[in-house]
């Protein structure tokens, strides 16, 4: 049986989930905006997935019917 190691995020997502901590309910076009000229919208969302995978954010619906972003852990 092969050993089982803890999935870490990648160092990049980790960037994007220490910028939410910061803003709660984030919407993943103000994230795009912050990090515009270091990562591609793509990128982005592709991090977004990434932490939703791990548990890490949480994806919700704002008043308006938006959907907001939530960082759910401490890392």
């Amino acid at each position: 049986e092969l050993p089982t190691k803890p999935i870490e995020p990648t160092v990049n997502a980790k960037k994007v989930a220490s910028y939410m901590q910061d803003h709660p309910d984030v919407r993943a076009k103000d994230l795009i905006e912050h990090f515009s000229g270091v990562f591609s919208a793509r990128s982005i969302k592709r991090y977004l997935a990434e932490l939703l995978a791990l548990n890490m954010v949480q994806r919700g619906t704002a008043a308006d019917g938006g959907v907001v972003y939530t960082c759910g852990s401490s890392e």
